[in-house]
């Protein structure tokens, strides 16, 4: 008489067939799940923002009017003078200022060009491309720049994104670690006002935004920032008083 259990079981090739059409699906959904994730991520790092428009560089290699006869003379002027004010930037101003500099910049295999400023009422966003491997990805940092209450600017970056991805912790990690190689390469001053700058952009370190200008010191005191405009207040920091 045959078991009713013996019934039941499958042929052991059945059992062997079925177990490896599972394993297939499972790899096939496996396959199918990181396609679609490395497409997305394909898909956010390509992404070239709408606000991306970067200004051409002029035709001319003459030297940028915005700059000779518009921001420096106020700055001088200003500084001469040892009493309180204010710089107002336009970013059709600065952009034009930054289109006309000295581009491309090479670091670290990666080759930057067409850089942007846009002001907000939120703070800077600095755009540009960055080009690997004939491959170019949009990189976007934001930051609002900030006046302590001990007169202290810090510059606090916020953002840091390749295409439309955040990579903002990463990007920090990244940034530090290559910073921290350099200076171990040079002999860095900590009194430069770039060695401050990076620690302020990399460390949240903040420093004193005092500038010489001649025989005279100047200190940020204010930033503000509007949608396609900045304020910088300037004080008096020092320096031999002008000649009455």
């Amino acid at each position: 008489m045959i078991n009713p259990e013996e019934k039941k079981q499958e042929h052991p090739e059945v059992a062997r067939l079925k177990k490896r059409k599972r394993r297939r699906l499972w790899l096939l959904i496996d396959l199918g799940v990181s396609l679609t994730v490395t497409a997305i991520m394909l898909i956010l790092l390509l992404h070239r923002p709408a606000a991306y428009n970067p200004t051409k560089p002029a035709q001319t290699k003459e030297v940028n009017t915005y700059w000779t006869h518009v921001i420096w003379p106020q700055i001088y002027n200003g500084a001469q003078q040892q009493k309180p004010f204010e710089l107002e930037v336009s970013e059709e101003g600065i952009n034009r200022i930054i289109a006309d500099s000295d581009w491309p910049k090479v670091s670290e295999g990666a080759v930057f060009t067409a850089p942007q400023v846009n002001f907000t009422t939120d703070g800077i966003i600095l755009m540009g491309t960055a080009t690997i491997e004939n491959v170019n990805f949009i990189v976007t940092m934001a930051g609002k720049p900030v006046i302590d209450k001990s007169g202290l600017l810090n510059l606090n970056i916020s953002a840091f994104k390749i295409g439309a991805l955040n990579v903002t912790p990463l990007a920090k990690v990244i940034a530090r670690k290559m910073y921290a190689q350099r200076l171990t390469d040079v002999e860095a001053n900590a009194e430069d006002l770039n060695v401050k700058v990076l620690n302020s952009l990399f460390y949240d370190k903040p420093f004193e935004p005092v500038f010489p200008i001649d025989d005279k010191k100047i200190k940020i005191a204010g930033i503000t920032t509007e949608q396609g405009k900045l304020t910088i207040r300037f004080v008096n920091a020092g320096g031999r008083k002008a000649k009455k």
